[in-house]
């Protein structure tokens, strides 16, 4: 909602995120009214712009940890892109030099707005566990149960360890999920294989 809003009023808004899927069903659902990238996106069509060289070694490599690194070194000194509006969305999955790295692109009144969940931390190749740069400016708790039914939400939050009385459920009944554990992705292939092969 900000996002449109604040493109409505002429400013210069970006909506970054993690996951590719989510910013294209962004950039479907946006009418090109602001720009939208996942952040591997976005570092490589700044490198496009400012460093045609490292872009098209890119292009041949598919070095993201590369890639990603020049964007680093190259943002800081960035004069021509500035935002008036930056979202970060699944900002769990943000390594804090990426975080760090938007002051570079936020125009000096500009305001930027942070959305992450504790409880949504997927990607955990980079380790992170302390997300403790993530808390800063004004607080907001988002506590209703949007997308999904109450069954799921309180199987979630029951494995997650969240109190269930922190979440206003929606109110939408379902199925409730049979939860699977497993010790390595091995065994929870398996388990999704016999599973699978039950619904025949």
């Amino acid at each position: 909602h900000k996002a449109f809003e604040d493109s409505k009023k002429g400013k210069k808004v970006l909506y970054l995120c993690y996951n590719v899927l989510l910013s294209k069903k962004i950039k479907e659902e946006n009418f090109d009214e602001f720009e939208v990238f996942g952040i591997y996106e976005f570092a490589e069509n700044y490198l496009k712009m400012f460093d045609k060289e490292k872009y098209d070694e890119f292009q041949e490599t598919g070095d993201y940890d590369e890639m990603i690194s020049r964007y680093l070194e190259i943002v800081k000194d960035n004069l021509e892109v500035k935002y008036d509006t930056i979202l970060i969305d699944e900002a769990q999955d943000f390594k804090k030099e990426w975080i760090d790295s938007i002051n570079y692109i936020q125009s000096k009144e500009g305001s930027l707005c942070i959305f992450y969940d504790e409880a949504q931390m997927l990607y955990e190749k980079y380790g992170i566990k302390d997300i403790s740069y993530l808390k800063v400016g004004t607080k907001y708790t988002l506590k209703r149960n949007m997308r999904n039914t109450d069954e799921i939400c309180l199987s979630s939050l029951n494995i997650a360890g969240i109190d269930k009385n922190n979440v206003i459920l929606s109110g939408i009944n379902g199925l409730k999920p049979q939860v699977v554990y497993a010790d390595n992705s091995l065994k929870i292939e398996e388990k999704i294989k016999d599973i699978l092969s039950n619904l025949k």
